[in-house]
């Protein structure tokens, strides 16, 4: 069973390692399912379980990645520790951020960041909730569709308006203390970092 889950596993990393390179080359999976011969579906199932595909399948994406066998096969790991945004790096974000935020020396400020925070947990939350067939919507007074619409609004707007309020505070924000504490500035450095690096390798196609 443990070698059973080792491989499942192992394909998944694989899978996983021929996604980024296929965006690393600014390649939908459309085109790269075109030069395969597949539908986007079968290139959407390779990436996530390399398992039910040839060898034949992935030799002909490293062609068109222009990649090595190494940097697909080459020390694969049996666990995620590649992730570059861990579980424990949330809360840490949020900790940053609130850091940040109490520099600033604005209540106003931190309550408008605060309310961006819960409405992103709160679109997570009841879309996990409501995942799980026990569960009912009596806890939720607001139409899902209607909640989701009104806080994915709010969340798109809301770094411009606080942007907006900052700059348009007088006295309110101290806009040169906005910056992390300097023993955070480590901490601060390396968020930047490994978010920047995440934007690159999977948001952009």
């Amino acid at each position: 069973m443990k070698n059973k889950e080792q491989e499942i596993q192992m394909c998944r990393e694989v899978g996983k390692r021929l996604c980024e390179l296929r965006k690393m080359n600014n390649l939908t999976q459309n085109q790269a399912a075109d030069y395969l011969g597949v539908s986007q579906s079968n290139m959407s199932q390779l990436e996530t379980d390399t398992r039910k595909f040839s060898v034949y399948s992935i030799k002909k994406l490293l062609e068109l990645y222009n990649a090595s066998y190494e940097s697909v096969l080459g020390e694969l790991s049996h666990d995620n520790t590649e992730n570059l945004i861990k579980p424990e790096c949330a809360i840490e974000s949020v900790n940053l951020l609130m850091s940040v935020c109490e520099q600033a020396e604005s209540q106003d400020l931190n309550n408008a960041v605060c309310a961006y925070i819960n409405m992103c947990v709160y679109v997570i939350m009841r879309e996990l909730y409501e995942a799980n067939p026990r569960n009912t919507g009596k806890i939720f007074s607001i139409e899902k569709d209607a909640a989701h619409e009104f806080a994915i609004e709010f969340i798109e707007k809301s770094p411009h308006q606080i942007s907006s309020f900052i700059k348009a505070s007088t006295g309110k924000v101290n806009k040169k203390s906005i910056e992390p504490p300097l023993e955070k500035a480590a901490d601060f450095r390396e968020f930047i970092r490994n978010s920047e690096e995440y934007i690159s390798k999977y948001l952009i196609k």
